[in-house]
């Protein structure tokens, strides 16, 4: 498996490593860091706002939970729409295919790529 900079979850695991070998300092760098580049992301949210509450960054710790419900909250809405975006990706090919557009579902296929990571990363 290729190590990909563009993944949030590469950073978060060089955080836990500095974390476990009790390096905090080294682990909430990259933690805010990876939070900075991923803003949304829940797992970096959720990894800070433990660590500052662990090294007693209260005001830092507030910060992030706002940020951290605000985020869950958000997934919780557009969670159910995600499956029927999946079901939306299935049906619409064979609809064009069948009309004999398959540049089109192509370009179809690209655009729902993109926005499934989307949703999938937030």
């Amino acid at each position: 498996m290729l190590v990909e900079p563009a993944q949030p979850h590469w950073p978060l695991l060089v955080a836990v490593c500095h974390r476990r070998t009790g390096n905090y300092a080294a682990a909430l760098q990259i933690y805010r860091a990876a939070h900075q580049q991923f803003p949304d992301h829940l797992e970096c949210l959720r990894s800070l706002t433990r660590l500052c509450e662990d090294l007693e960054l209260n005001n830092e710790a507030n910060r992030y939970a706002v940020k951290l419900r605000r985020a869950e909250n958000t997934r919780k809405l557009v969670s159910p729409y995600i499956s029927c975006i999946g079901r939306v990706h299935e049906v619409i090919p064979r609809i064009l295919n069948k009309l004999g557009c398959k540049k089109i579902v192509q370009q179809f296929g690209i655009i729902f790529r993109i926005w499934h990571e989307f949703l999938l990363w937030q």
